[in-house]
């Protein structure tokens, strides 16, 4: 039985967490998973449709949406737990592009549901109901430059508005949503690149360390491949640290991969999983250090959640 067989035939679904700030690159970073399980197995959340105000009201009691009074966490905490079970919710809607709310939407399950957005590790009670959490931390440069071309583009807000809107929202940031980090199983940390480029990053993925590892799971990468074939810069380093209290290994990832190289990874997971219907990259020659990051979080998380159907079956 694949992978994916054995998520599909599961009594539950499996819950990831991403954490980070608004216009952090939070769904780039778990499109990995979308894709390399399929939109059949994996649907997602967004924890902005669990703000307690609409933007209007904000406005008026002079709050973010950042601060945990401007969010129903208890609503979020109730609906986490049907989701769990696998049980459909009656969630609400907010609209971006109004800051209002619409109408309530029923929301049925898959059996891998990511809940993405600025709070979800905040209470203990939350964090124990996620399989996996992920925290996105890109440096302040770099997330300036996502959240503009993010809110600007999708929003329709204005370029001044954005940034007027960073620089009061950063206490509160510092406040309540860079502490989460603590509780991450995998934090993704993003740089400007040591080479040219504006979508060529420094990564450094810091990962807490696990017990139990999928052995016919591997990522090894073909070197004398990766020599003939790439004319871009690349640079690979692993090192074990402390982060926070946890021990941790920290995969650090520069430059560009070539898709051949990426392809190979790829198929190890796809194999793994038994779904073959999209690459996740099927026109780009070279792969930055984010794509290739998508898939050692891919391959986190397949750790983790086999361990649990395993575990499960075995008690």
């Amino acid at each position: 039985m694949t992978f994916k067989e054995s998520l599909i035939f599961s009594d539950r679904s499996f819950l990831i967490g991403v954490a980070g700030d608004s216009g952090s690159g939070k769904t780039i970073l778990t499109n990995g998973i979308r894709y390399i399980l399929g939109k059949d197995v994996v649907n997602t959340v967004s924890l902005d449709d669990y703000h307690k105000y609409d933007r209007k009201e904000r406005r008026e009691l002079d709050i973010t949406p950042l601060t945990p009074e401007a969010n129903d966490l208890d609503l979020l905490l109730e609906h986490v737990k049907m989701l769990k079970e696998g049980k459909r919710i009656f969630k609400p809607i907010y609209d971006h592009s109004t800051g209002t709310f619409k109408d309530r939407e029923w929301f049925e399950p898959k059996k891998v549901v990511i809940l993405e957005g600025l709070l979800p590790f905040y209470t203990e009670e939350l964090r124990e109901l996620l399989d996996f959490k992920i925290y996105v931390d890109p440096s302040r440069k770099i997330k300036r430059r996502w959240k503009v071309k993010r809110d600007v583009g999708e929003r329709g807000y204005s370029e001044e508005r954005v940034k007027r809107e960073i620089l009061e929202r950063e206490p509160d940031y510092i406040k309540f949503i860079q502490p989460q980090k603590i509780y991450a199983d995998a934090t993704i940390r993003i740089f400007p690149s040591k080479y040219e480029g504006d979508e060529i990053f420094n990564v450094n993925l810091v990962q807490k360390m696990v017990e139990f590892p999928l052995e016919e799971l591997n990522l090894n990468i073909d070197l004398s491949a990766m020599m003939m074939l790439s004319e871009r810069d690349l640079s690979l380093e692993f090192r074990k640290d402390e982060y926070y209290g946890s021990d941790v290994g920290v995969i650090t990832i520069d430059g560009e991969l070539h898709h051949d190289i990426f392809w190979e990874l790829e198929k190890k997971l796809r194999d793994f999983t038994g779904y073959y219907l999209h690459k996740l990259y099927e026109r780009e020659e070279y792969i930055n250090a984010i794509g290739l990051t998508q898939l050692i979080l891919c391959w986190r998380f397949f750790e983790q959640v086999n361990h649990l159907l395993l575990k499960r079956e075995t008690t």
